[in-house]
């Protein structure tokens, strides 16, 4: 039987370092997506190959990819209000409100 290949939800690459977020889905029938990180570069042969290890030289591309898919992520779940998820685990359960973030909680005497 012929393996279908899977179509990416977004790609984002600057310079040699590429971002790609894939739509899955459990047994149970539950969609999530997931993201991979790469690093590009040519083996002894000439062939390209993708390394999930970088070097210092490589942070500031990584940041941006990062950044640019974590935004992607952000614009899909404002527009599917069904199934928020979470930026960060931190953000799991609360709802912070624009005038706290950011700000110290006073004490009180």
């Amino acid at each position: 039987m012929e393996e279908k290949k899977k179509e990416y939800l977004f790609k984002e690459q600057i310079g040699n370092i590429e971002g790609v977020v894939w739509q899955n889905e459990s047994k149970f029938g539950k969609p999530w997506k997931t993201f991979k990180i790469t690093r590009g570069y040519k083996d002894k042969d000439g062939q390209w190959c993708n390394a999930a290890s970088f070097s210092h030289q490589d942070l500031p591309c990584v940041l941006e990819v990062l950044l640019r898919t974590m935004n992607w992520f952000r614009t899909q779940v404002e527009a599917d209000v069904q199934d928020p998820v979470p930026m960060h685990a931190m953000d799991e359960g609360t709802k912070a409100n624009a005038s706290s973030v950011g700000r110290k909680k006073r004490r009180s005497k």
